[in-house]
């Protein structure tokens, strides 16, 4: 799997190519905690490219929402083909996470958050 991370305006937003599951979450959770350790206000999570999705990586979402929390920061998700989004919804994590149609859509709203 590979995480490609670009900023914008004290936004992070980490693209995840391929698969998330146990065999891949240690390396995607060290590339997120990157993120943490610099206290970037909002991690947008982009699951365009992601094919694949186990509790694994369903449990580094929570593990990195709730390290960005202790700061103030937080976590959305965006670009979720319609099997991942049926993975939130089941597990109950849809409610747990601001989830948006696209990157692009997300960065918009945080601009309009941050306006207001």
């Amino acid at each position: 799997m590979d995480v490609n991370i670009r900023k914008e305006k004290g936004v992070a937003i980490a693209a995840l190519v391929g698969r998330l599951d146990s065999v891949t979450s240690g390396a995607v959770q060290q590339q997120l905690e990157t993120l943490v350790a610099e206290q970037v206000g909002t991690i947008i999570i982009d699951f365009s490219e992601t094919m694949f999705l186990s509790s694994a990586g369903l449990r580094v979402l929570l593990v990195i929402s709730k390290q960005v929390k202790v700061y103030g920061g937080g976590v959305q998700l965006a670009g979720m083909s319609a099997g991942l989004q049926e993975i939130f919804d089941i597990s109950g994590f849809a409610s747990i996470f601001t989830i948006h149609g696209s990157s692009d859509e997300a960065l918009a709203a945080n601009r309009v958050n941050e306006a207001g």
